[in-house]
């Protein structure tokens, strides 16, 4: 199993920020909670992308947009990888030539996931900014709605003091 970034024990109860960093859920939760004065926006302790914490009502949000609005920091279910167990005995030239095989085939898929580790991380930060936008797009909604729900009660209490 992975460590954490922050603390140097196994992952528990792994999440995931939107640059791709993984962390326990408690160390993370911890590092939200340590910076004052309470903000929803905060930066990735390895790297520095910024991330927002805030809540995103899904009801202010119009219906074909709500699949692409999650929330910033991610559970991951991640199972540990089970190795195979190493033959024991006699250790004769097809055993070797299997080790050797596996071995190779272990560096071409190790190098596969490098070269695309690059593209995954542009694509997390992009969609990380997406999230942003879409956040400060749905705050703007929200406070609009507010103010014309402001406006309208205003409007009506006018329109019944005219009617009498």
């Amino acid at each position: 199993m992975a460590a954490c970034n922050i603390c140097p024990k196994n992952l528990d109860s792994p999440v995931c920020l939107p640059c791709g960093h993984i962390f326990c859920d408690d160390c993370i939760q911890r590092a939200i909670r340590a910076i004052a004065p309470f903000t929803t926006f905060h930066q990735c302790p390895v790297c520095q992308t910024p991330y927002s914490t805030g809540y995103i009502d899904p009801t202010t949000v119009p219906p074909p947009l709500r699949p692409n609005v999650l929330p910033s920091v991610r559970k991951l279910h991640m199972s540990s990888v089970s190795s195979t167990p190493i033959r024991q005995g006699v250790s004769g030239s097809g055993d070797n030539h299997d080790l050797l095989v596996e071995n190779a085939r272990l560096r071409v898929e190790n190098g596969a996931l490098q070269k695309n580790c690059a593209m995954w991380r542009k694509r997390a930060e992009a969609h990380s900014s997406s999230t942003l936008g879409l956040l400060h797009m749905v705050r703007m909604a929200r406070d609009q709605a507010i103010c014309v729900a402001h406006e309208r009660d205003e409007l009506r209490k006018r329109c019944d003091a005219l009617q009498r």
